[in-house]
């Protein structure tokens, strides 16, 4: 099986980590994977999986990435793919507007990532032969809004790295050099929010439940802050002055160590005031088997209802917020069910569908003989 995936860039994403992980599983098992994109920091990693990566400007939401369909098609009838995935609506409307010139006439999987706004430029993502949902909240979106069959699409839901999580004592070098960059987070209580830094994530509520605790207790926000808006940066910190938490939150910037930030967290939080198409901090977190807190909507309200119902709260609910923070920080010990989101299941999943739709293929072709 030769398969193909189209997604924008590589840098720091949940599109892009599923990507490499769907590489890694297919030349687990002897497939070829090729990947186009307009490249990243990440791309190093589809080469050294040994999956082939090709870069292609297919990235940009602008008119003039219409110029790239003639490279498309010749580099995709040069690949031959039997499949091809696409992670993204621009590279998708550049794959449908090719794809009568392919030569090999691949089958095409979407993947509907996120809660996509409902347009027109939206819809390419369902003009596929098969259509993978990341999550019910995603499915029942696309069901809803652009009337899909439920029978074509396939519900499968993001996983996580159970090497890469994996529970077990800090190690004492990590842990001095953590102290020695944050001295103010030594013998406090640790509670965590990994997010992009943007206005939908409900970074101020996390603010202020800092400011409804005491000196016990310590606040980091993960998160790049170079690709986070300047004015929106400047708010949140002046809210935390405001609330005179500044000695009491940490705002880390990107890490590379979120697994030991989880593992050293006490609690961690989800707090996006909109629906999340799915809950990759949760299921990573308590991986670790730390507890996390969220708002009861969308795909964090699902991936917490399997694994931590205890950590539901009613969206916005800030006493609700506060109250639950106490709770399990005065709890001895909490009890995680097993995390049955994981990157072998997701991968394996999705290649029993490349599978299927390869034998379907197969069939439609032998009946018109």
């Amino acid at each position: 099986m030769r398969v193909l995936q189209l997604l924008p860039e590589l840098n720091q994403g949940g599109v892009e980590r599923g990507t490499i992980d769907m590489v890694e599983g297919l030349k687990a098992i002897g497939h070829d994977a090729h990947v186009i994109s307009a490249g990243g920091a990440m791309a190093a990693q589809i080469e050294s999986l040994g999956g082939v990566h090709h870069t292609l400007p297919i990235h940009r939401k602008h008119i003039k990435s219409l110029l790239v369909v003639p490279q498309l098609i010749q580099l995709v009838n040069s690949i031959k793919p039997d499949i091809i995935h696409v992670r993204s609506r621009v590279p998708a409307w550049l794959n449908h507007l090719a794809k009568s010139k392919y030569i090999s006439k691949p089958v095409i999987v979407s993947t509907f990532h996120g809660l996509y706004s409902v347009s027109g430029y939206s819809k390419v993502m369902t003009k596929a032969d098969r259509i993978i949902a990341i999550s019910n909240t995603v499915k029942e979106h696309v069901i809803e809004n652009y009337r899909i069959h439920p029978a074509k699409i396939s519900l499968i839901p993001r996983g996580c790295d159970t090497n890469q999580f994996k529970t077990g004592d800090l190690s004492p070098a990590w842990q001095k050099q953590w102290f020695e960059s944050f001295p103010q987070t030594k013998d406090k209580k640790i509670l965590s929010l990994v997010s992009r830094l943007s206005e939908k994530k409900g970074i101020d509520h996390f603010i202020k439940l800092l400011s409804r605790l005491d000196d016990d207790h310590h606040g980091l926000i993960v998160g790049s802050l170079e690709h986070c808006k300047p004015k929106y940066l400047a708010s949140l910190k002046a809210l935390v002055n405001v609330l005179g938490v500044s000695d009491r939150i940490t705002f880390c910037g990107l890490r590379r160590d979120v697994r030991e930030i989880y593992a050293l967290s006490d609690v961690t939080y989800a707090l996006k005031i909109e629906p999340e198409a799915f809950g990759r901090t949760v299921i990573e977190a308590i991986q670790m088997q730390t507890p996390v807190v969220g708002w009861n909507i969308g795909g964090v309200a699902e991936s917490l209802n399997v694994l931590f119902p205890e950590g539901l709260i009613p969206l916005k609910d800030e006493q609700a917020l506060l109250e639950k923070t106490k709770s399990l920080l005065a709890q001895k010990s909490i009890t995680l069910k097993e995390n049955i989101f994981t990157k072998d299941k997701m991968v394996a999943e999705t290649l029993g569908v490349y599978e299927a739709m390869l034998r379907q293929k197969d069939l439609e072709y032998e009946s018109v003989q």
